[in-house]
């Protein structure tokens, strides 16, 4: 997936090293994320982003991808990942494969009304 602009990208980079900074960009654009310093990715900037934009989750180091992430990216206010998935589904390659899985994740996680 290609990184899409935002506002956050031109910020200089020492007010980027602000975590308060950081945490307003992800909360109005989780997008942001990926401009974020690694080392502010923690929890909250992380789990703040994707509440915002499931999306976002791309951006999220592995080692906080967990239930909780995923169902908070499935669940964001911005319905770019669904939108994404549902033309995932769509495609003739894909679309099987994908179905399979997200049974599966639901399966395993529950659903996102379950949080």
């Amino acid at each position: 997936m290609a990184a899409k602009k935002c506002v956050f990208e031109f910020v200089p980079n020492e007010l980027k090293n602000d975590k308060e900074i950081c945490l307003k960009a992800v909360l109005e654009d989780g997008s942001s994320l990926q401009w974020v310093p690694y080392n502010l990715l923690d929890e909250e900037m992380c789990l703040a982003a994707v509440k915002q934009n499931g999306l976002a989750l791309e951006h999220v180091p592995d080692q906080l991808k967990d239930k909780k992430m995923c169902l908070a990216a499935f669940s964001s206010k911005r319905n770019d990942l669904h939108e994404y998935l549902k033309e995932l589904k769509e495609d003739e390659l894909i679309g099987p494969f994908l179905k399979q899985f997200q049974l599966m994740f639901f399966q395993y996680f529950g659903t996102p009304n379950e949080l």
